[in-house]
């Protein structure tokens, strides 16, 4: 089975690159990986920066099922985190009960487990995600839940990959030759990581750049996307159909999402640009 690079558009970055070969080897070594940065995390797992998966080196060798399920599981964690989801689905008896038996007595770390009822929510969407045995039974509801966060998670990844018409060209070394016209830096534009988006009046948006002080290079601002594999479709929509045509400031939440996923492009010594 092969182990996944990326899940919901959130890479997986080796703990030696992030610098926590060590944390792993003494202080966190029962953690099995991490989710790290995005804005909701401490200061402490990279607040701030961009959201990445950092499974933990000494965990899963030899075992690409749990690596994998480890993947999926951090990833809706982000995902959800960043989304600000609150599930709605009953705390059930039977989940009260799991609940009591597996976060009683761990300490701080089951804190917010038993006190939370938003936190114990997203865990155990977070576990039927990654496959876990060790959950509940789910009521329809709570089913429904896991698989609309799963189904963003999956758009999101297919989003953030070339069409197979773009790797085949790349392959081919050749590229496409539509004009998208130019960014402010006058470089040129290309499809995007959300394709062709028509506007109102007919014109194309597939980047729409910005800038801000939170992403530089050599201490100089520069430009990156703003239409990113992580915004809600309800975000997409907005900037489709009243931001962009209409030039309104780019929404804080927008803008975030969008400095996020060009640090984790940077990080990657990538372009913020597809």
């Amino acid at each position: 089975m092969p182990l996944l690079q990326s899940y919901g558009g959130y890479p997986v970055v080796s703990a030696k690159k992030m610098g926590l070969e060590d944390y792993y080897n003494k202080d966190g070594k029962e953690v099995a990986g991490m989710a790290w940065g995005g804005t909701k995390n401490p200061p402490g797992q990279g607040r701030g920066e961009a959201p990445l998966i950092v499974p933990n080196q000494n965990y899963f060798k030899n075992d690409p099922v749990g690596y994998n399920a480890l993947v999926k599981l951090e990833a809706s964690r982000h995902w959800m985190n960043e989304n600000n989801y609150n599930p709605k689905f009953e705390i059930t008896p039977e989940i009260q009960a799991w609940r009591k038996k597996n976060f009683e007595n761990v300490g701080v770390a089951g804190q917010a487990y038993l006190n939370d009822d938003n936190a114990l929510r997203q865990t155990i969407i977070s576990r039927k995600i990654a496959g876990d045995r060790n959950i509940p039974n789910l009521s329809g509801g709570a089913l429904s839940e896991v698989k609309a966060v799963n189904e963003k998670l999956l758009s999101a990844e297919e989003a953030s990959k070339p069409t197979i018409s773009q790797s085949i060209m790349s392959a081919m070394g050749m590229k496409l030759n539509k004009d998208y016209g130019s960014r402010p830096d006058g470089t040129s534009k290309n499809t995007g990581f959300l394709g062709e988006l028509k506007l109102p009046d007919g014109r194309i948006a597939t980047e729409y750049s910005t800038q801000s002080g939170a992403i530089k290079v050599d201490g100089k601002q520069i430009d990156f996307p703003t239409l990113v594999p992580s915004l809600s479709k309800d975000e997409v929509l907005l900037m489709q159909n009243e931001i962009i045509p209409n030039k309104k400031p780019i929404p804080e939440a927008i803008m975030q999402k969008a400095i996020e996923h060009a640090k984790m492009r940077l990080s990657q010594k990538l372009s913020p640009f597809k």
